[in-house]
């Protein structure tokens, strides 16, 4: 499914928001730039915890009951180049690839340089 492109009232919309949105941030890291460092960090806790838009949900890495695995395999393919497959009339070679490229992504994703990146 493409992403819609926002219209220009909503792209003008984005980036006035995303102004206003670092003056104030500006405003509060000044107010609190000269006090203790526990301060600071207490802050930045409760600013990440409020603000917390998506929950990591917990994978459950153990191995699927049969039942799971027929249920699962019956289910379509909604991506990529088996899209509207069953799972099972999928290639096993294309699952374990896929399992691999989704490990080295989530490597990737906690890479310090990434995390980093989108903590600014």
């Amino acid at each position: 499914m493409m992403k819609e492109e926002p219209d220009r009232y909503t792209r003008e919309r984005m980036v006035a928001d995303r102004i206003e949105g670092r003056k104030w941030a500006e405003e509060i890291l000044d107010s609190i730039k000269d006090l203790s460092e526990d301060y600071r960090d207490s802050f930045w806790r409760a600013v990440k915890r409020k603000f917390e838009l998506k929950k990591k949900k917990k994978i459950d890495s153990t191995m699927m009951s049969d039942d799971e695995s027929k249920a699962f395999g019956r289910s379509v393919v909604e991506f990529g180049k088996y899209r509207g497959r069953q799972v099972d009339e999928v290639p096993i070679e294309y699952w374990e690839w896929l399992a691999d490229e989704n490990l080295r992504v989530q490597r990737y994703l906690r890479s310090r340089r990434i995390v980093e990146e989108r903590e600014e």
